[in-house]
């Protein structure tokens, strides 16, 4: 048996940050509340079979037992289907949570939703498979492949994070386009009044004008940023693995998209007050 037959463990899932930083309480429990505690506990069942697994190996590399052995291939077969397990359950809070967030187009949307689906199936099927394993040289196989696969799927999980961080700016803007439209209307309004007492005087609508211009230059500036996440979005199928490092270049570009939409609408504020604001 080789000295290295249990080195197994490999990271399931993309860390649980994603999940527990951006839970969203709401007035009553969602379908993502549920998919992420059923999350939680998957992973804690994971940690419990590694656990396990890791003490099973060790005496089985002491002992070389038959009895230590059968239980090292038990509990390896455990932690395996605990592992594939977590998988699944985050691939599913995965998809709930890009499900819930608006602004994301929903080509885009059913097109990951295909593809994740896909690697739900496959796992599912290597989880069933696991139990059938007649030696712990094949449990090493089973975990190989599942260590190649999710090292394959790594790019779609950091692409559907990133369609859901865009899909949360592009909103964002949506709401900030339908305020500032609004405020606008209300200025060509008043621009047009011909009545002298709820006309405004040429120095007050210079200084509207002025942070309409620094409004739309930032809503304009923050489109760019946009379109350059998306880009850099569309990169990720063609990578083969990893992808941390291109989903932390889309959230700087996504976290300067907003910035500019944050500054849009102080400007948007500095309107409205400009027009409550007597002379």
């Amino acid at each position: 048996m080789r000295k290295h037959l249990f080195t197994l463990t490999f990271v399931a899932v993309l860390t649980i940050y994603f999940l527990s930083s951006q839970v969203i309480y709401s007035q009553g429990p969602t379908e993502f509340d549920r998919l992420y505690q059923e999350y939680s506990i998957k992973v804690e069942e994971y940690r419990r079979a590694h656990d396990e697994y890791i003490l099973a190996r060790s005496q089985y590399l002491k002992f070389k037992t038959l009895t230590s052995q059968n239980t090292a291939k038990e509990k390896t077969a455990v932690f395996l289907e605990a592992r594939d397990e977590v998988v699944i359950s985050y691939i599913r809070a995965l998809k709930e949570r890009l499900k819930e967030t608006q602004g994301v187009p929903d080509a885009t949307r059913d097109g990951i939703n295909v593809r994740l689906d896909s690697e739900i199936s496959w796992f599912s099927d290597h989880k069933g498979r696991i139990s059938g394993a007649g030696s712990l040289d094949d449990l090493v196989s089973d975990s190989d492949e599942a260590k190649k696969r999710y090292e394959q799927i790594e790019p779609l999980l950091y692409e559907a994070l990133s369609i859901i961080s865009s899909g949360k700016v592009n909103r964002f803007r949506e709401r900030l386009d339908e305020t500032f439209s609004s405020v606008s209307q209300k200025v060509t309004q008043i621009r047009e009044e011909d009545r002298e007492e709820f006309k405004f005087d040429t120095r007050k609508l210079e200084i509207i004008d002025r942070w309409i211009f620094d409004t739309e230059g930032r809503i304009i500036r923050s489109q760019e940023k946009q379109v350059e996440a998306d880009l850099l979005i569309s990169k990720f199928p063609s990578l083969k693995k990893k992808g941390a490092s291109n989903y932390n270049e889309v959230l700087e570009v996504l976290a300067e998209s907003q910035q500019y939409l944050k500054e849009a609408t102080l400007f948007v504020k500095e309107i409205i007050r400009e027009i409550k604001t007597e002379d």
